[in-house]
């Protein structure tokens, strides 16, 4: 007698299990299913700048080290960055249309460097990105956007974006890479 219980609560055992797994499956296969795409690529739109600034490296020496403050175009970046000193420092910060969060930085003149260059920065881009990523292309629209807010921030008032020298950063690399991508290259 307890072998036939056994046998009769062993099967009522297995027979609960497979009716729970039954319900279970047959519900979830009765849910709908959701399907989430991914972007690959994030599609950029193409940022007009306008004149730019002369390069950095196009700034009058007279030795290995020394800048030509009286060469005519160096007299032209400081006619320039002068019309600045009562609106600096100028900061803004945005998030640019490939996603990344962007602040531009103009300090004041008494945190300016040098008379004749006016010191800028971009902080939220990557100057170092390998050119052969996505991360490079999106880092290049998030620059070029973030230099179009500072051009128009200069046209505003009052500079010609053509005669006034621009850094874009403390390192080599940063300039390198932002006379670079303002070329749209």
């Amino acid at each position: 007698m307890r072998k036939i219980i056994f046998i009769i609560t062993s099967a009522s055992i297995v027979l609960l299990i497979f009716l729970i797994f039954l319900l279970t499956w047959s519900a979830s296969s009765r849910r709908p299913t959701q399907t989430i795409v991914i972007p690959t690529q994030i599609p950029l739109t193409p940022v007009r700048l306008p004149g730019l600034p002369p390069s950095t490296n196009k700034i009058p020496v007279v030795g290995p080290h020394e800048v030509n403050t009286a060469a005519p175009e160096t007299q032209a970046s400081i006619r320039e960055v002068q019309k600045l000193e009562n609106v600096l420092p100028y900061n803004l910060s945005f998030t640019s249309s490939t996603g990344a969060p962007v602040t531009i930085f103009i300090p004041g003149k008494t945190l300016q460097t040098r008379d004749w260059v006016l010191k800028t920065e971009i902080t939220g881009i990557n100057f170092q990105a390998d050119p052969s990523s996505q991360e490079y292309a999106s880092m290049k629209q998030s620059f070029r956007e973030a230099a179009k807010n500072v051009f128009d921030f200069l046209d505003k008032n009052g500079v010609n974006t053509k005669n006034i020298f621009v850094t874009w950063g403390d390192r080599a690399y940063e300039q390198e890479t932002a006379e670079k991508w303002l070329q749209n290259k």
